[in-house]
């Protein structure tokens, strides 16, 4: 198989992971489309302004992706900081609606928000030598970061209730 045609396919296949965790985080784990929103924390209208902003930021982001295809051994700088800051934007609307959660929105804007937001940026700043396929894995596993902290966030008090043998 010819190399491009494997940086295709790995583009592919980060593409779809991208997509489907951004899915995940804004369905299974939001409200109105904004991850980690509840609809008691908000009305529907306010919610709509947030909920119309990551739908720009989700647009953004596969514009990108979409532009990736044509690069695929790097990207032209426009393009990935189209991704990369789409991406930072759409993990600070996730920061703006878990402000409005009455527990854990600081704790949950540390070790989530911040991180989701800076190292999209970094990438964009820096990520100049790397390769596409490289980049969208690397922003797929940002995008992992929210999913995997809430479930070992999950099994802690579990943890904690046991009894010590």
């Amino acid at each position: 198989m010819p190399s491009r045609d494997r940086r295709l396919y790995g583009l592919a296949g980060a593409a779809f992971f991208l997509l489907v965790a951004l899915w995940s985080l804004s369905f299974q784990h939001g409200y109105a489309g904004v991850p980690y929103l509840t609809a008691r924390s908000l009305q529907a209208r306010a919610a709509l302004p947030l909920h119309c902003f990551v739908s720009g930021c989700l647009a953004a982001i596969a514009a990108g992706l979409g532009a990736a295809t044509g690069h695929l051994h790097t990207l032209p700088d426009s393009t990935r900081w189209l991704l990369c800051a789409s991406l930072a934007g759409y993990f600070l609307l996730t920061g703006i609606a878990a402000l409005r959660q009455p527990e854990g929105g600081r704790r949950w804007m540390l070790s989530v928000v911040l991180p989701c937001c800076a190292l999209p940026l970094l990438l964009a700043g820096f990520g100049g030598g790397l390769g596409t396929v490289t980049l969208v894995w690397l922003l797929v596993a940002v995008t992992l970061w929210p999913m995997f902290y809430e479930s070992r966030r999950a099994e802690r008090p579990e943890a904690a209730a046991r009894p010590e043998a």
